[in-house]
């Protein structure tokens, strides 16, 4: 009898992991297993999270934990790496070992995370390896995280770290006049705003940045309404990461934890003034006609909460909090751009809409890598193909522009 039982409930239980946690991905998924793996692997860590926290635990603290235990980056003779302290902030600074007495290029690199999450040890492999097949110094930011820090912290590290190669270039063997920087979602967010920072407000005998990378980055809080958005929702989606999660951080990076995700993904945040004076920076109409029309209808906009738009309105305006803010005449200045975007993805039509402002404005100056079937994060999924490849694409770009 209770073999029998054995027999009925399992695959019951078994179907219902299935269903809450396997969802087949889009036809036009370039890693289709690989992806439904993660996604699921991804719903599950969330659920015994999410059960933790309801016993009392922090959930970002538990969401922290399982990210620092990650095993410790393993060295590789092939690429020398130190420990430093750059104006007080903390870097790890990579060399290829055949290049260590060469003066090259470098990039400085600032990891993403939501601004709340990940390190210097967690991006190891992907420093490292851009270090290794680009041949370039690269300087990794550990630079502080929320809920701590918050806007503008994080900002005014990273500034502190560049300049400060800048200043020390000769130090470290660098050339100078061939430093880029880069970063993925919120740390490209922050390379964005490092390189509108420097372009607008050059440092007196300091040469400019020469190149600027941004990997699927955050550059605008204005509109969680943008067809990306829409579509990527919450965790029934099939990107890692979704609107809920997204106006979590950006609520607490640069609305000081002021806002509410019911009030904020309904726009409310931001008044009919706002919004029209500053739609044509923040303007789905740049996308491509098949994007514009995915996500569903568009809410009408909802009563503007006046309390809140007034409390958050310099912050959602601001250039340096958010790089899509910049005016055109600041992008004109902006170094060369190279823009990687992929398809399952909430931050997908304001990474295009910035490429496409800047095509319009100085074509020669934008490279953009737009990757369909692939979801938010590709550079931090080292068990996809796709990984490699996006990351010999990035490679070829620094080659021949750095």
């Amino acid at each position: 009898m209770k073999c029998l039982a054995c027999v009925l409930v399992i695959p019951v239980l078994m179907s219902l992991l299935a269903y809450r946690y396997i969802q087949p991905m889009p036809s036009g998924a370039k890693e289709p297993r690989n992806q439904m793996i993660t996604l699921a692997l991804f719903r599950f860590l969330n659920d015994v999270i999410s059960l933790l926290s309801s016993f009392g635990y922090s959930k970002t603290e538990l969401f922290k934990k399982a990210f620092v235990m990650s095993p410790l980056p393993e060295p590789d003779p092939r690429v020398l790496s130190t420990d430093e302290y750059f104006d007080g902030i903390k870097v790890r600074v990579y060399r290829p070992s055949a290049s260590k007495d060469k003066v090259l290029p470098a990039m400085i690199y600032y990891h993403g995370g939501g601004w709340v999450y990940m390190s210097v040890d967690a991006y190891d492999p992907l420093t490292k390896a851009i270090s290794l097949q680009a041949n370039i110094v690269v300087i990794s930011v550990e630079y502080k995280l929320m809920p701590e820090y918050r806007f503008p912290s994080q900002l005014e590290e990273c500034l502190k770290v560049t300049e400060y190669v800048f200043r020390n270039a000769e130090k470290y063997r660098i050339d100078p006049s061939r430093i880029s920087i880069g970063g993925d979602s919120a740390g490209g967010n922050l390379a964005a705003a490092v390189g509108l920072k420097f372009s607008q407000e050059p440092k007196k005998n300091l040469a400019k940045i020469k190149v600027q990378v941004l990997l699927y980055p955050v550059l605008q809080a204005l509109d969680f309404n943008l067809p990306s958005y829409r579509e990527y929702a919450d965790l029934s989606c099939v990107s890692i990461l979704n609107r809920v999660d997204m106006i979590n951080y950006i609520n607490m990076y640069g609305f000081q934890d002021q806002g509410t995700l019911e009030a904020i993904s309904q726009n409310k945040h931001v008044s009919q003034k706002t919004l029209q004076t500053y739609r044509s920076l923040v303007d789905p109409g740049l996308l491509p006609v098949e994007l514009q029309k995915r996500g569903g209808t568009n809410p009408k906009q909802s009563e503007t909460n006046t309390t809140l738009s007034d409390a958050v309105r310099d912050n959602v305006i601001n250039p340096y909090a958010w790089p899509l803010m910049a005016t055109d005449d600041a992008l004109r200045k902006l170094p060369k751009t190279y823009v990687v975007v992929t398809e399952y993805d909430p931050l997908r039509d304001e990474g295009l809409i910035f490429a496409e402002r800047l095509r319009r404005l100085v074509p020669e100056n934008i490279e953009l890598s737009y990757l369909t079937g692939l979801e938010h994060g590709i550079l931090s999924l080292y068990n996809y193909k796709s990984h490699s490849s996006t990351l010999d694409t990035l490679v070829d770009y620094l080659n021949r522009n750095l």
